[in-house]
């Protein structure tokens, strides 16, 4: 289940590991590749049962075509009774009915690993059919999963994906060397893959990045017609560390046509778009309008334009003594709910103090930052609060009230420890701040918010900030502490389950964080995924003050 969750969380009918068939696949004969793209265009559609006989037939033209496997294993765990599966994906879904997918999908896959158990006796000197038996165990039982790929290796050393198998499985196990080494052989496998040689670039991501950024554009100039050079520079405008950098990149990027990058491309001019917004608002409106022009229906990039537009307006009102108008202006913008709207917040507040309602900015901007803390935010407050007459402490007293007020008892847990015998409990955390955090060792996200993270348990664990990082999924046992030690994480490991993360605390997808007080109750959480510099400051931000008022 957890591959369809993850891929409903991303809002695309689409596996992790199926991103790769969204570039033209390496593998397939032409009538093979023709089957297969009606197969996706069924599949696009909701038509899975559809999708999977597509997919079956270009398997029957060409058994190697490992695209096709993936992509028929998906669509036919995903043929489940529409109306069930969308109560599964409901917030209100019953112990019953999560039961009844559960029991559903398990005959599901164990019919696929029968279908496939017989075409691996059938054709042993074929690599494809051990991969795809692993890639049906993925979830279910990592540890076979490994064993299938490599007995795939041991079959047909050359067979690429089955190393790019053996690499996931190798970085969830801690070894990120051999996961490394795992995809160097996927790319001498398959020179001729962007995909293997991306992810072979994205390996050194933290390790080297000047070796990533040496790889990344390799795949840049190897491969300009495909939507891996465009993933690439946008990763490496996300790794940079300044905003010149990044800019650099994504100037790249914006040049970049390739139509397979497209999506890359939308996501990377909207960094370039937020950095504008920070800087040149009259250039944000440029990119955002040459966007819509680009592609008019792009509501996404139309709601952006009017914002920089209300910006832009809103600036030239409060010039103009006009702030009331300001005001309203910007009271009409509604940005996606993933956007950071701190400019927003900002540019209101000043709208309202320009308007003579310095006590309503103050008031508007302690409820934003109260929730969404930044450097910027904190520093205009300091700035209404002493144009009010308060003190910088009174200023800090009257954040705390608001984040206070918000604050709610934490759910008491008792659960098995990785390291001790012993259950830990919420209570033997009591004045600690905690952050409560759910995974698996198999979340690609989780694992990628892990560094941006501890890099918050490196700064503030001397004063008592403890990280309780909860694995939901004890079929990923072995994994934890091997996981761990391989990524240098401090966290305190616990053994929780998918179900009592649900009832207590109303989780449904990984990661989710809850920030716990030394009180025992939570004042921030469910967060925002932690994987961005900014994330990280303003996770920062309200460990510090937890901190603090845990020692007054």
């Amino acid at each position: 289940m957890r591959r369809i969750l993850a891929a409903i969380a991303m809002g695309v009918l689409l596996s992790p590991a199926l991103a790769r068939a969204q570039e033209a696949a390496v593998e397939g004969t032409p009538a093979a590749k023709a089957e297969f793209e009606k197969g996706e265009a069924a599949r696009k559609t909701g038509s899975y049962k559809t999708a999977a006989q597509h997919y079956l037939r270009a398997i029957a033209l060409d058994p190697e075509y490992a695209d096709a496997h993936e992509n028929y294993i998906f669509v036919s765990q995903m043929d489940i009774d529409p109306t069930l599966r969308a109560a599964v994906f409901s917030p209100k879904v019953s112990p019953a009915q999560l039961a009844a997918y559960e029991k559903a999908q398990a005959a599901v896959n164990a019919k696929l690993e029968a279908q496939y158990r017989g075409w691996a006796a059938a054709h042993p000197h074929l690599a494809v059919y051990e991969w795809a038996l692993g890639y049906l165990n993925d979830y279910q039982d990592p540890m076979a999963a490994i064993r299938y790929y490599r007995a795939a290796v041991q079959i047909d050393p050359r067979f690429a994906p089955a190393w790019q198998s053996l690499s996931l499985m190798d970085e969830v196990h801690g070894d990120l060397a051999a996961s490394r080494e795992d995809l160097h052989k996927a790319v001498e496998a398959d020179p001729g893959s962007a995909a293997y040689l991306f992810y072979y670039a994205n390996a050194f991501r933290r390790v080297d990045p000047a070796k990533c950024t040496e790889v990344s554009m390799e795949v840049v100039k190897r491969f300009p017609a495909s939507g891996r050079a465009a993933q690439a520079l946008y990763w490496l405008a996300d790794a940079a560390p300044t905003d010149s950098q990044k800019i650099h990149y994504l100037m790249m990027l914006k040049k970049d046509q390739a139509p397979e990058g497209r999506d890359w491309r939308s996501s990377g001019m909207a960094v370039l778009f937020d950095i504008d917004m920070r800087a040149d608002r009259a250039q944000a409106l440029a990119l955002a309008r040459e966007m819509v022009k680009a592609d008019p229906h792009d509501t996404e990039w139309q709601t952006f334009a009017g914002y920089a537009q209300a910006m832009v307006d809103a600036e030239h009102l409060i010039g103009r003594r006009h702030a009331a108008q300001a005001v309203a202006l910007l009271d009409r913008v509604n940005l996606p709910a993933w956007y950071r709207t701190g400019q927003l917040a900002l540019m209101r507040a000043d709208a309202l103090d320009a308007e003579g309602k310095s006590e309503k900015a103050y008031q508007y901007l302690l409820k934003f930052d109260a929730a969404n803390p930044t450097n910027e935010a904190q520093s205009r407050l300091q700035k209404y609060g002493h144009k009010l007459g308060k003190s910088s402490a009174q200023v800090e007293a009257d954040r705390w009230a608001v984040v206070e007020k918000g604050a709610r008892q934490a759910v008491p847990f008792s659960l098995p420890g990785y390291t001790t015998r012993r259950p830990r409990s919420l209570a033997d955390f009591r004045g600690h701040v905690i952050l409560l955090n759910f995974w698996y060792p198999e979340c690609g996200p989780c694992r990628g918010e892990f560094p941006y993270i501890q890099s918050v348990l490196d700064k503030y664990k001397a004063q008592g900030f403890e990280i309780v990082a909860v694995n939901v999924y004890p079929e990923e046992n072995a994994f934890v502490l091997p996981l761990l030690k391989g990524f240098k994480l401090g966290f305190i490991p616990l053994q929780g389950s998918e179900q009592w993360a649900l009832d207590a605390y109303h989780v449904r997808g990984e990661p989710t964080n809850f920030l716990i007080g030394a009180d025992g109750r939570i004042y921030f959480g469910p967060l925002r995924p932690v994987s961005s510099p900014e994330a990280q400051r303003t996770l920062e931000l309200q460990v510090a003050e937890l901190l603090h008022h845990a020692m007054l």
